[in-house]
């Protein structure tokens, strides 16, 4: 063997080896991404369901305020406004929630990544 065929076959080696350490980032990023969108299904739906609950308690003492409202003579007048904060503060709880997921999940993408 000689000189050009050994640095041929060094240069194919180390080919070879950075291709499979970029096959094997790559799966282990698209594993990540994976585990990723599935926390985040997972937090979304828990979110859903939870703010369905708030939602259907809200509603319960909106009928008892109305009825409250009826006995003592006084207008309704706050309930929708009371109805669109409880949604914009579930909306701000809920993005908050999610940025938190999003950020634990790349920290941890991170984290097992420098490993």
């Amino acid at each position: 063997m000689n000189h050009a065929q050994a640095k041929e076959l060094f240069q194919l080696q180390t080919e070879l080896i950075d291709m499979k350490v970029e096959m094997a980032v790559s799966k282990t990023i698209d594993h990540a991404i994976e585990k990723l969108s599935d926390l985040i299904t997972g937090v979304r739906d828990e979110l859903r369901t939870e703010i369905r609950s708030v939602d259907k308690r809200i509603s319960s003492v909106e009928h008892r305020l109305v009825a409250v409202e009826t006995k003592l003579g006084i207008k309704h007048v706050t309930h929708t406004e009371i109805r669109s904060r409880f949604i914009d503060y579930s909306f701000k709880v809920g993005s908050a929630i999610m940025g938190g997921a999003v950020t634990y999940g790349g920290m941890m993408i991170y984290a097992w990544l420098i490993k």
